[in-house]
């Protein structure tokens, strides 16, 4: 943050000092050079010199799944003669210009001008949009909240997958990283609240960490939307560096930072238990992906911060699912 506004700063001091372009080409070109110097060095700095988007490439395996077009097709084909509704969404990040596309899904019987309460849902890494329509129903986790709350659900994929490709393969525009999905998060997050009433803010797995963030962030800007949102964290992570090396924390920790793979879920949960946060934990106690150690339910109550938080712990062997205990135990 203080390199962005250290080049902002520095490029508007050299507008202020510079000729107009019309009375001075020469100049103009300069300040141009400058303008870009800049903006690549804070890009070298933000993306750790290139490793940010190398761990990219591990973080979203999904972006190397089917195409933008047959994702598309998938879901429009759902959509066809479905008795539920879908309403497509694409979304534009101001800075760069760049875009994601996500869709509202309306259960059977529910009126899509009815914008009183929906869910916010974060995917998993290894998952799009596309991935949870199976025979034309929404299925695994995003299925069983719409059959258990009966409201909207709202779901994105991040930029460069499932429907939110840039000609990937072929372009080097963008690469996605640690910090480019929390982005999407905070930006989705804007466009939700923007939309509905009320909203529940849901992730799984990775989209656990970037719920927790991308809602921090948000009420850091708009702290009256505290009493709008509330936020379900599922078998995720204290922090994404930790799954890596979870009996280490300290040196994980700098170490995620250093290569630009790093996303604090713990510091944001916490922030959010201050504002008086309506908060659920659900963990998978055998959970195969994220390892004792980097489990974000563990940590939050070993910081004896938990007042006002519900864990939901299922003794099941399971990742991003919601086991049949968990499902119980949501209905109470």
């Amino acid at each position: 943050m203080v390199v962005e506004g250290s080049g902002s700063s520095l490029m508007s001091f050299w507008s202020s000092l510079s000729p107009s372009e019309s009375s001075c080409p020469i100049s103009a070109l300069t300040q141009r050079s400058v303008e870009s110097s800049i903006q690549s060095v804070h890009w070298m700095i933000r993306n750790r010199g290139g490793f940010a988007w190398l761990t990219g490439l591990v973080l979203l395996p999904s972006q190397f799944g089917r195409s933008s077009a047959d994702n598309e097709k998938i879901i429009t084909t759902a959509a066809a003669g479905a008795s539920y509704k879908i309403e497509k969404f694409t979304l534009t990040h101001k800075k760069d210009d760049t875009i994601f596309s996500g869709i509202i899904y309306y259960p059977p019987g529910w009126n899509p001008a009815d914008k009183s309460r929906c869910i916010a849902y974060h995917n998993p890494n290894g998952a799009t949009i596309a991935d949870f329509f199976v025979d034309g129903q929404l299925f695994w986790t995003p299925g069983e909240l719409a059959q258990l709350k009966k409201c909207p659900i709202v779901m994105y994929d991040y930029r460069g997958s499932g429907i939110s490709q840039d000609n990937y393969t072929s372009s080097l525009s963008f690469r996605p990283t640690y910090a480019t999905v929390v982005e999407d998060g905070v930006v989705a997050l804007e466009h939700v609240l923007k939309q509905f009433k009320q909203a529940e803010v849901w992730g799984s797995s990775l989209g656990g960490g970037v719920a927790a963030k991308a809602l921090a962030l948000h009420l850091e800007a708009h702290p009256t939307d505290g009493g709008r949102v509330s936020l379900a964290n599922h078998d995720s992570f204290s922090t994404s560096s930790r799954v890596i090396l979870p009996s280490w924390h300290l040196g994980a920790d700098w170490a995620g930072w250093a290569i630009g793979g790093h996303i604090d879920a713990e510091t944001a949960i916490r922030s959010l238990i201050d504002r008086g946060i309506k908060i659920t934990i659900l963990c998978h106690r055998q959970d195969p992906v994220i390892p004792a150690g980097a489990r974000l339910a563990e940590k939050i109550e070993a910081l004896a911060l938990n007042t006002g938080v519900r864990f939901i712990y299922s003794p099941s062997y399971g990742h991003a699912n919601l086991s049949p205990d968990m499902i119980d135990q949501l209905r109470v």
